[in-house]
This record gives C-alpha cells, structure tokens and sequence, in this order.
C-alpha cells in the first residue's frame, strides 16, 4: 500500500529547464492514472534541479494505493511504457524532518557505488598488479561459489606484501564522491543543528577509504572492515575486524531503531545484494543505480536520478506534510 508518490523526470535537450513541457505533464498524469487517480484530487510539490536537467515531484494521493497497483506501476518504470523517462518511489508516508516533526532520524548508505564511484578493493588490487585475480574471485562470488565473507578474506588475502602507505593514497585520490553526495550530505547536517539526526556508512569496504568521508562530512557511524596492516606499512593479508557482511549492514540499522529512531525515518541506499538486508530493513529503503536483483527485490529504485534526487525529496516533503 501507498499514499506517497516522488517522481524523478528527465529533462530532455528539446524541453524547459524551468517548467513543465507537455509531455512531462501528460508523464504525470499517466503515472496517476495507473493509480486510477487525478491530478486534481491530489497535493503537490517540485523543484527543477539547477545543476541537473531533472525535476523533483512530490505527490500526496487522496487515498491508499493497493500493493498490486504499486508492482504493475513498479514494472512500467523499470521495463514499461515509463522506462527511462521518471523514477517512481513509493511510501506510506515519507520522512517529514521540519519543525513540527523532530523526532530523531538517520541516513544509512553503503560506500563503494553508492557513496562514491569505485570499488575500492579492486583500485587497492589494481595498484598491486593483482586485479585480475581479484576479479576472478568476485566472479566466483557473484556465481554463488564463495559466500562474502570467504569472497573477501581470498581477496584480501592477494594483497599480502603490498605496500599501504603508497597504495591506499593513491586510490583516496581517484575516490571520485558519486554525483549530488555533497548535496545530500550537506543536507543531512544542517538537520542536525534542529534535531536528532544521524549519518552513517554501513560497508563491505574499508575503514581506511571510508576514513575520507568520514571526516569530510563529520559522519556519526562507520561500520565496516579494517584492512592488516604491519609495522612496516604493508598489508598483512588479512581483515583485521570482523568480517561486515550483509547482516552486520542490516544491524547498524536495527541498532539505529533501538537507540529511539523510528523505522520510517530511516533512510537506506545501497546497490549490491549485500545491501539487500539493510535496504529492506529501513523504513524508505533506496536501490541506487543498482544490480538488476536488487532493482528486482527493492521497493524503491533511483535509475534517473543521482542522490540529489533524496535530498530534494526530504526538502520537499518538509514543506508537504
């Protein structure tokens, strides 16, 4: 069931930058009359993106929506008549962060493709002249021979010898930050000078990448693994933590809802099979530009827009509550 729709709609070269053409307009109402509802019955709110030929669209529907009205309309944006046109995100209710809704909430994001755009084992591999190797283990992974945690302790393991202190700055200088983080995260920590707020990275990656973002944005958790590092600077060969797979993601957000936090005011994003867990466990749980499995078993799938696209939706939704 639904009540809430987002829309993100691609500009196209021939079309405003400013205001609504005729055919996003008649995008729209498609989009609600697959819900058997009117643009007239409804509440609205958007925003043209500055930077992106993208517009944001809220929409609060008169009534709920079934669930099956909500998988056909799913299958329209990711393979139908609506396929690389809009973004559809459904919700009960959206977060609402403003002044008069200030309980607690958080964002959960995982790094390597969500965060930012590189795997970083595979730069750290690269480096070392063993990406090759890696990458036949991550195909063994991905083909259901190895699970996670023996996918990355064999990966890791090709690292022994190499030299940290070269290595790792040099991957930290092509971490390029995936497009509208800034925006978002900006966002996320002038909510935190009104109310409860927190922002955390949850990963299969490295504390040693992830180090980087942290303290750029002041993040409030890490959970990830920790690289071996000896005396002398190089790399041990070994995952020197316990091993962050898919449960532990999902932990750091059940962690979240035991502290006070809310389930609805949880906001997940990851694109792997191992952010799976953690994106279902959020209240609005966000596949972003992901695998093909997770668009399929994920409520809600980003494709067209970038992250940008949720800051602008707690934006809007803080002024349409």
């Amino acid at each position: 069931m639904f009540k809430e729709l987002f829309l993100v709609i691609k500009i196209n070269e021939d079309e405003p930058a400013n205001a609504f053409s005729m055919r996003q307009k008649q995008l729209i109402c498609e989009v609600l009359a697959h819900c058997a509802c009117g643009l007239d019955a409804c509440k609205c709110a958007y925003i043209f993106d500055k930077k992106r030929p993208l517009i944001y669209v809220l929409i609060l529907l008169p009534e709920e929506i079934d669930s099956d009205t909500e998988k056909s309309l799913k299958h329209e944006v990711l393979e139908g008549r609506f396929a690389q046109q809009c973004d559809v995100l459904f919700s009960e209710k959206f977060p609402c962060f403003n002044e008069q809704c200030k309980d607690a909430g958080a964002l959960v994001m995982d790094m390597d493709m969500t965060t930012v755009q590189i795997e970083g084992i595979d730069e750290i591999a690269r480096c070392l002249n063993v990406f090759d190797d890696v990458a036949a283990i991550t195909a063994e992974a991905m083909h259901g021979k190895l699970d996670f945690a023996q996918s990355l302790t064999k990966r890791v393991a090709l690292l022994k010898g190499g030299n940290a202190n070269e290595v790792l700055p040099k991957v930290k200088e092509i971490m390029v930050e995936t497009d509208g983080l800034d925006e978002l995260l900006n966002y996320c920590n002038e909510l935190k000078r009104h109310q409860e707020f927190k922002t955390c990275i949850a990963s299969g990656g490295f504390h040693e990448l992830i180090g980087v973002i942290k303290d750029r944005y002041g993040l409030d958790e890490v959970r990830a693994n920790s690289l071996g590092i000896d005396e002398m600077g190089l790399f041990t060969g070994k995952v020197a933590s316990a091993i962050v797979d898919a449960q532990a993601k999902a932990d750091l957000v059940n962690d979240l809802m035991k502290s006070g936090i809310k389930h609805e005011r949880v906001i997940v994003l990851g694109d792997g099979a191992n952010d799976l867990k953690m994106i279902g466990q959020g209240g609005l749980g966000i596949a972003y530009h992901a695998k093909p499995k997770v668009q399929q078993e994920a409520r809600n799938v980003l494709n067209i827009g970038t992250l940008a696209a949720v800051k602008a939706l707690l934006e809007l939704k803080s002024h349409l509550n």
